[in-house]
């Protein structure tokens, strides 16, 4: 099966498979391929905001976004338990332990036990070091005021949580795992094209390393395993159900939450764009900045 289908021609070929042979490829160059041409790749990349990156962040551009991303994934092992709950009390086994093994990645436990700790930490500790080195500490993230549309976004994440059905909540995470890799694909251009932050997270020294963790190793993983691996199982278990008009109604509720997920994504970067386009000024480049 070529990997430049959409996920509609995906979900619907597997709804009417008789027997699940893998329709998404767990190489990472083969699965970007799936995400760069698939719903989400063609939609980020219409972001205005994030196209920002790909020529010379300034310093406002870069706080704005690091205090507004922070708080917006504030909610994300809520979101992930919420998932995970919802999928075993209705009973999808294989689905609740692949996002179970999300989860004891996120808190930094082995994923065999989902207690003892693993090697390389939880990724909120690479989360905070990654933002702390780019100047958004505690005390800017204390300090700032949340944007509207990232007040919307927690919001609705929030809405979820609390509302969503199984298959809803399982699409909005889907529409997570495969929006973040080329999301930050457009964060790590803006990276290397700040002179200020080259050696920040140059991967060559041990403080550009663990600094660079989070952006490197985590987003890399996600687009590697993630993504990949939660796809593969939602699409089997739309491929196993014997009652293909039952696999059709909850594939549709499922592409209802990743289309709900990707429209909540694209509104809140229209809210950062829209505070810089209305503060000229506080957002442009200052000497000696990037």
């Amino acid at each position: 099966m070529k990997m430049n289908k959409t996920l509609s021609q995906r979900v619907n070929a597997a709804v009417h498979m008789d027997s699940f042979d893998g329709l998404v490829g767990g190489d990472g160059t083969v699965f970007l391929g799936h995400l760069l041409h698939g719903p989400s790749g063609k939609l980020i990349h219409q972001i205005p905001f994030l196209r920002r990156f790909l020529h010379k962040p300034s310093e406002g551009v870069w706080k704005l976004w690091g205090v507004q991303r922070y708080h917006a994934a504030h909610s994300f092992i809520d979101f992930l338990e919420g998932a995970k709950h919802k999928a075993e009390e209705a009973g999808l086994v294989d689905i609740a332990q692949e996002v179970a093994h999300n989860l004891n990645d996120e808190r930094g436990l082995s994923r065999a036990d989902g207690v003892t700790p693993n090697n390389s930490g939880d990724h909120e500790s690479w989360r905070k070091t990654f933002y702390d080195a780019l100047g958004v500490d505690d005390e800017v993230l204390q300090g700032a005021a949340l944007l509207p549309s990232t007040l919307d976004f927690a919001q609705g994440v929030q809405d979820i949580i609390e509302n969503g059905d199984v298959w809803e909540h399982l699409g909005a995470l889907d529409a997570v795992e495969s929006m973040v890799p080329l999301e930050f694909m457009f964060v790590r251009g803006g990276m290397k094209n700040s002179s200020n932050l080259v050696d920040v997270f140059n991967r060559d020294t041990r403080q550009g390393r663990e600094n660079g963790l989070y952006i490197y190793h985590h987003i890399e993983h996600d687009m590697l395993k993630h993504a990949p691996d939660f796809l593969n199982v939602v699409l089997k278990c739309f491929a196993d159900n014997p009652d293909k008009e039952a696999a059709l109604d909850v594939s549709d509720c499922f592409e209802d939450g990743r289309d709900k997920m990707i429209g909540m994504r694209m509104a809140f970067y229209a809210g950062l764009e829209r505070e810089v386009c209305a503060n000229p000024v506080i957002y442009a480049h200052n000497d000696g900045v990037a």
